[in-house]
């Protein structure tokens, strides 16, 4: 994947090979990514427990599954704050704000 920071949507889409395509596919296909990448976009940087108050019906065991899958194909960052209470935050990677983008294109010519 090329780096995606300042290039536009469509300088990116050029660069990108099918298997990327497929990817990118299978990431925004399962359910809740979306609302994950519309959270982080909204707030920027959330913790688990304000994930999952925002997202409705999602129990703490899928969240966490999600996170790490999302982390995994660099979607997300998790930051570990050490403190007198370890906590963690979430956000975008470069790459989950250009996947954001490409919801937001999508939503823009299926409307």
């Amino acid at each position: 994947m090329p780096i995606l920071n300042k290039m536009t949507l469509q300088q990116n889409m050029t660069y990108l090979k099918e298997e990327d395509s497929k990817k990118i596919f299978h990431i925004l296909g399962k359910k809740w990514t979306l609302q994950i990448l519309i959270k982080l976009t909204k707030y920027q940087t959330l913790g688990f427990n304000q994930m999952k108050n925002h997202l409705q019906n999602i129990t703490p065991p899928i969240l966490s599954s999600i996170l790490k899958e999302l982390e995994k194909h660099n979607v997300i960052i998790k930051k570990i704050h050490n403190g007198s209470i370890t906590t963690v935050s979430y956000s975008l990677t470069v790459f989950g704000k250009f996947l954001h983008e490409i919801y937001q294109k999508v939503k823009k010519t299926s409307c």
